[in-house]
């Protein structure tokens, strides 16, 4: 995956991933080649609450598969959230 955010939509990415951060532990994005888009979930920890946003790939400067398929991965929130601090 080669994905870009710069400019005013880095903002709008960083409140997206606090807002997730704020509910969960473990941030799941998921990349979808067909619809190109970018899917960030997660779940509270007593599995009672569940928040999604899916980006579109003109949300992105840049939105590249590498591979010719889906990808999943799962990351903890709080690390990545540091990027943003």
């Amino acid at each position: 995956m080669n994905v870009t955010v710069i400019g005013e939509e880095i903002k709008i990415f960083a409140h997206i991933i606090t807002c997730l951060s704020k509910l969960g532990e473990q941030l799941n994005l998921e990349l979808n080649m067909h619809q190109r888009s970018m899917k960030l979930q997660t779940v509270n920890s007593t599995k009672s609450a569940f928040v999604q946003f899916t980006l579109l790939s003109n949300f992105f400067t840049q939105f590249d598969f590498i591979r010719n398929r889906n990808q999943k991965y799962q990351i903890i929130l709080k690390h990545f959230l540091s990027v943003f601090r």
